[in-house]
Order: C-alpha cells, then structure tokens, then sequence
C-alpha cells in the first residue's frame, strides 16, 4: 500500500534529463504549474498553461511521464513526508475512520488498502517496487491524453503525436484490479481514542 501514490507523486520530481528544482523553475518560467499523483483508481500528470506555452510545456509534461528518473533521494525524502502526513492523520478521529471504513468494507482486497500508505507498509517500499509498477501500469494503452482549452482536434492530434508518439506498449501484461468486497454483513466498529477531543461516526 502507498506504492501507486508514491509513484505517481515521483514523477514530476525528477527525470533523467531534469532534476526536480529544473522542473520547477522551467514551469514557473512559462507561468504554469505542473502535478502529479496516484490514488486508489487512478495515476495522473498534467500541466497547466497559457495556451500558447503549449509546446514548451509539453515537452516537460513529456520528459516527466516517459522518462521518470525515480532518484533514491527523491524517493527517501517523499516516503518520510508521506510518514510525517500519516502520523499526524491517524491522530485525527475522521481521517482514522475513513481508513477503517475503508478495511471493514473491502477487506485485505486492493480498495481495502490505503492509497497512501501505511506505517508499516511505507518503509517497506523500495525503488524496485516503484520502478517495477512505473513499468506495469504506466504504458499507452493503459492511458489517456486530455486536453482542454484553446487547443483545437487537430492540434491536439499533433500535439500527441510529437510528444507522445514515441512511447510504446511494455509487453508486460497489467495486473487486473478487482474490487473484491466478498460477502457483507452490517458491522460495527469502535476505534477507542480516549485522548480524542472529537469523534467521528461514518455510515457506509
């Protein structure tokens, strides 16, 4: 658990041409902002501009999802951010309940982990295991190219062509994600936190 928003949080945090200051600064630049994460149903990057950086953009846009360089560091100094986050939400009644609510209702199957991670699970993630997701759900035929704005179908055509046109299909096959809720009954589940000065009840 964690692995799918590490990720896609790595990727604008450094490529093999940029580092993530670079990527920074050459948005900033162009007066646009780059993001990207991962979440429980989905990886996403884009980049926001005046429509007429487009191509300078792109070609960052481009850089960071083809050719994420996943630095050591980067990975480290995410992964205790990430740990630093957890141990302040898990104090918090209503971010412990929605990771309760969410083990009670799917289980050990995938919705039934946290997207971002554990603090147990966390430490446990190694580059390889960020590289080798990269590698499994990160692909062309697992994607899709969005633009909006002043961008007509044409230029959008062109626009994935040029910058995207080069990105090829890993033959390694993607896992398939099922939910897997099993069978239900009501249930009832108390998390004790006598230091708490709030509760939080939900209902699912």
């Amino acid at each position: 658990a964690g692995t799918a928003s590490l990720t896609g949080s790595l990727l604008t945090k450094g490529t093999e041409k940029m580092t993530a200051p670079e990527i920074a600064n050459a948005i900033e630049s162009l007066g646009g902002t780059i993001f990207s994460s991962g979440v429980s149903d989905y990886s996403n990057a884009g980049v926001l501009v005046m429509s007429s950086k487009a191509e300078p953009a792109l070609t960052i846009l481009a850089d960071v999802v083809l050719h994420p360089a996943f630095k050591q560091e980067e990975i480290d100094r995410l992964k205790k951010q990430s740990l630093d986050g957890l141990r302040v939400a898990l104090q918090q009644p209503g971010s412990l309940a929605s990771y309760v609510l969410g083990r009670v209702v799917y289980g050990d199957g995938e919705y039934g982990h946290a997207s971002g991670g554990t603090p147990e699970t966390l430490p446990a993630i190694q580059r390889s295991d960020i590289v080798d997701f990269y590698q499994n759900y990160y692909r062309p035929d697992n994607a899709t190219l969005v633009f909006s704005g002043n961008v007509t179908f044409e230029q959008g055509k062109e626009y994935a062509e040029k910058f995207f046109g080069s990105w090829k299909v890993n033959q390694t096959a993607p896992h398939a994600v099922t939910p897997t809720a099993g069978a239900w009954k009501p249930t009832t589940v108390v998390v004790d936190m006598p230091e708490a000065g709030q509760a939080s009840v939900s209902i699912s």
